[in-house]
């Protein structure tokens, strides 16, 4: 059987928050909450550094994958070469999982560490600080929000990447079941693009206005 799909894979960056290579200096005009406000987002701007790490190495398992993959389709279905090659697909699959957990584990430290500043919101007197924190808070739940369609999609696609290798390694394989689950992977990974696309909007949108934020609520910082 001639396999005649193709998996477009896609690769996804994430915008990472910004952390000030700054410390916080005592100033007699600054908003102690807004000051409090400062730490909790510093600190999980922090938490959120190792992430570039981790999305490096899940776009090298990515490439890997789509080698491997093309190496199958250059395989006749019956030939015993495919056999070793989807092993070291699955082993990759494996490899990806874990390190999507990881970064997984790191979004949540980091959003438990961004939401503290809720209650600390609700004490600011003045109006347009509140307001611009509010902005803030925003983009936070809404970065939150759409990261955790990205896992969730994530976690589908590698169940349904497993399943396409277990489907390579039949002997009968139909066509038109082939180019169906093609097409899911190929949507999936379109979804998955859309959605990176708002993650780091979002995540663009969180670095400026906190940085905005710090500067109505008169913060003055200086170079470590």
């Amino acid at each position: 059987m001639k396999k005649k799909g193709t998996i477009k894979t896609i690769v996804l960056i994430f915008v990472i928050v910004t952390a000030s290579i700054t410390i916080l200096v005592g100033c007699e005009s600054a908003n102690k909450e807004i000051a409090t406000i400062y730490l909790h987002l510093e600190k999980a701007a922090n938490k959120e550094s190792s992430l570039s790490k981790y999305q490096n190495e899940l776009n090298n398992l990515q490439k890997e994958e789509n080698k491997l993959y093309t190496s199958i389709l250059n395989l006749k279905v019956t030939s015993k070469k495919i056999d070793p090659i989807l092993d070291k697909a699955r082993e990759s699959l494996q490899k990806r999982q874990k390190l999507i957990q990881k970064e997984n584990t790191i979004i949540e430290n980091s959003y438990n560490e961004a939401k503290k500043i809720k209650p600390i919101m609700k004490k600011i007197d003045d109006q347009t600080l509140r307001n611009k924190t509010k902005k803030v808070a925003n983009s936070i739940n809404k970065r939150y929000e759409i990261y955790k369609k990205i896992y969730n999609l994530s976690n589908e696609n590698i169940k349904a990447d497993q399943k396409l290798y277990n489907y390579l390694q039949q002997k009968n394989i139909h066509i038109t079941n082939y180019d169906k689950q093609i097409k899911k992977f190929n949507k999936d990974n379109k979804q998955l693009k859309d959605l990176k696309e708002q993650f780091n909007l979002y995540t663009k949108q969180y670095n400026k206005e906190k940085m905005t934020l710090y500067k109505a609520g008169n913060l003055k910082w200086s170079s470590i």
